[in-house]
């Protein structure tokens, strides 16, 4: 990369990499319900979607590059009485 840009790239690497982790358990923080990796990504990194879509590929992409966020679900678990 051009000089001075190393600490951008690794940001370019481990913020989608994260990111994409959290999305992909449903526990990503102030994340809408119903966008996709994709157009997050894009928001986040401030470029177009297709150029998300050509940086990041393989088997995890395809897993939920496309999907829609859906938040994950917890169950509330009852209180136990005290022994």
């Amino acid at each position: 990369g051009r000089r001075g840009d190393s600490g951008r790239t690794h940001c370019k690497i481990l913020i989608p990499t994260q990111v994409s982790d959290l999305y992909g358990r449903g526990v990503l923080p102030n994340c809408p319900e119903g966008i996709t990796l994709r157009v997050l990504l894009s928001r986040l990194l401030n470029c177009q979607p297709m150029r998300v879509s050509k940086k990041y590929s393989g088997e995890a992409w395809a897993t939920h590059g496309k999907r829609p966020y859906t938040p994950a679900r917890y169950e509330a678990v009852p209180s136990q009485p005290d022994a």
